[in-house]
């Protein structure tokens, strides 16, 4: 009988204590969702984008490469896709927060011409 009150205490001690830890580190997932807004500042029409996230790899400790296909309106007002190629690297403080990345490079690719911009 002792032996499931204990077991029944640190059960819920451990229900309890493990969900108010944040895991505020970043991870290869969390890069792919903050390059959007790096890619989003690059495009004409931010408000028009259509991201989907290809691949993402972690090159070096924090540092990321992350590939996405995109749908953006170019200058003729057309919905045009393109290959985006983000490099970012996590600085310190909250994943979330934009000021918390380092965006090295931005480059597209628009498969219809092999332009690279």
């Amino acid at each position: 009988m002792k032996r499931k009150i204990l077991f029944t205490i640190m059960a819920l001690m451990t229900v309890l204590f493990l969900p108010s830890c944040e895991d505020n580190e970043p991870n290869a997932t969390r890069a792919g969702i903050i390059a959007e807004d790096f890619v989003r500042e690059k495009v004409i029409s931010s408000s028009d984008l259509e991201y989907d996230v290809v691949g993402v790899d972690e090159t070096d400790y924090q540092t990321y490469h992350v590939v996405a296909n995109i749908k953006t309106m170019n200058g003729f007002g057309n919905m045009v896709p393109r290959k985006v190629s983000v490099r970012l690297k996590y600085l310190a403080g909250d994943w979330t927060d934009k000021e918390s990345w380092m965006c090295t490079n931005v480059m597209f690719l628009d498969e219809s011409t092999g332009n690279v911009e």
